[in-house]
């Protein structure tokens, strides 16, 4: 009757009762938890790094973000290229907003961040300056004026 036994067991059964010594449905259940955590240990390690990294990039939000404190100045103009540089001076961040006033008595060229790109104000004239949407700030400003010429040039920025 043994005999008959195994005859009757199909192929499969066998294989299941002669079981190697792994089993590849456990092995697969162990090794995805393992692969998990070796991509997690090294992001758990780097937290401290992710944390400074994230202080670092609030702080230069903050930096950044409209505190609507108004920061009026005056400037003799001349031919020679003159600028206020409000990230490597005071107030150590980019104004968003500038007001410039030519009091004259000759015409006055002003370039945004870049000395080349200039437009002219003339004597008596007014230009507001509007940043606040854009992708780079106002973080320096250059006046100049032709040959000989001078102005009286007041600017009131915000940031």
């Amino acid at each position: 009757m043994s005999r008959d036994k195994d005859k009757d067991e199909s192929p499969d059964k066998k294989k299941k009762s002669n079981k190697d010594f792994f089993d590849m449905d456990s092995i697969m259940d162990s090794i995805t938890p393992m692969i998990g955590m070796m991509i997690m240990m090294p992001m758990i390690l780097s937290k401290s790094s992710i944390a400074q990294d994230t202080s670092a990039i609030a702080q230069q939000m903050e930096l950044q973000a409209y505190q609507g404190i108004n920061d009026p100045r005056w400037i003799e103009v001349n031919n020679t290229l003159q600028y206020f540089d409000f990230i490597n001076d005071k107030p150590y961040q980019p104004w968003m907003i500038a007001y410039i006033v030519n009091y004259g008595p000759y015409p006055v060229n002003v370039s945004i961040n870049y000395p080349g790109e200039f437009f002219t104000i003339e004597a008596g004239g007014t230009r507001t300056i509007n940043r606040s949407g854009a992708r780079e700030r106002l973080n320096v400003l250059f006046f100049q004026c032709e040959d000989s010429d001078t102005a009286r040039v007041s600017v009131t920025g915000e940031y």
